[in-house]
């Protein structure tokens, strides 16, 4: 009798195993903590007369004509400024900018820079500081680009999976152009005829939120097949001249079917969901259980 009890509770134990294991497997993995990062900035005074650019980027672009500066300084007594560029006939030019008194050995300093009289092109802004021994060192320079249209294509994409790209014009940009040609250099979008479908927008499209012309590449539409497609970009101004032209490469992926993924397992020609092997999988052992015990049962009545 004490042998058939340890049986019957070897039996429970199993199965009592067996019942935990399978919560535990269909049991969602806990998702990882995210951590808080806190960033401090600290300025430290460089211990020597120095000025360095915060803003503009170096290689940085830009359709807007005033373009914020933004300096560190340290032991620096005045903060001078220099612009250079180059001219329509291809010269450079250099304009010199206002300086600075700072009140104090180190802080930050910013200012507005209109770049528009100047034109559309490529600048280099420098800095110099003149430090407590009236000595004029340069110590920073940095170049931006000032373009009629700046093209920004991470925007994401549309339920078709047509992709959108941001377009941030210049004041005096009236008019943008979108033009799209697939690998081979043949017109993307063409309408009934066989004529290129161009895409035009003008300030009125200009998105309140973001500042910029959101176009939609409408790839879609078209019926164009999956491929590195070339996007041509074309400004103008008021009096329809025009004012710049990029070229920006687009990956397009059409939608394909989505299979559901289901967790099937493959055995042989068969396909089996993972919930429908878990069931089956507890329904076998608890009948083999109830046989154990019903034998075990029958041999304790003997």
């Amino acid at each position: 009798m004490q042998k058939t009890k340890k049986q019957l509770l070897g039996l429970a134990g199993l199965a009592a195993v067996g019942v935990m294991t399978a919560v535990a497997y269909g049991m969602p993995a806990p998702d990882a903590s995210a951590i808080d990062n806190t960033t401090v900035n600290v300025q430290v005074s460089e211990g020597a007369p120095s000025n360095v650019f915060a803003s503009p980027r170096d290689g940085s672009e830009t359709a807007n004509a005033k373009v914020n500066v933004v300096t560190n300084y340290s032991q620096a007594k005045r903060l001078e400024f220099s612009l250079s560029y180059k001219d329509e006939s291809g010269n450079t030019q250099t304009v010199a900018l206002p300086s600075y008194t700072p009140s104090d050995d180190a802080g930050t300093y910013s200012f507005e820079l209109d770049v528009a009289p100047y034109g559309f092109g490529e600048f280099a802004l420098h800095t110099s500081v003149v430090g407590y021994d009236g000595v004029a060192r340069e110590t920073d320079t940095v170049s931006f680009t000032y373009n009629a249209a700046v093209v920004d294509t991470d925007q994401g994409m549309d339920d078709n999976r047509d992709p959108i790209i941001g377009i941030e014009v210049s004041d005096s940009t009236k008019r943008v152009v979108v033009t799209v040609f697939d690998k081979d250099g043949n017109p993307a979008f063409v309408d009934e005829n066989g004529n290129i479908v161009n895409i035009e927008l003008d300030r009125s499209d200009i998105d309140p939120v973001t500042g910029k012309l959101l176009v939609t590449l409408p790839f879609e539409k078209y019926g164009a097949k999956a491929g590195t497609y070339t996007a041509v970009i074309s400004a103008y101004d008021q009096d329809d001249k025009l004012l710049s032209m990029q070229t920006i490469y687009i990956e397009y992926s059409p939608i394909t079917p989505d299979t559901p993924n289901t967790g099937m397992l493959s055995i042989g020609d068969l396909n089996i969901s993972r919930i429908d092997y878990l069931v089956t999988g507890l329904i076998a052992f608890g009948v083999a259980a109830g046989f154990a015990l019903v034998l075990i049962y029958r041999k304790s009545r003997r």
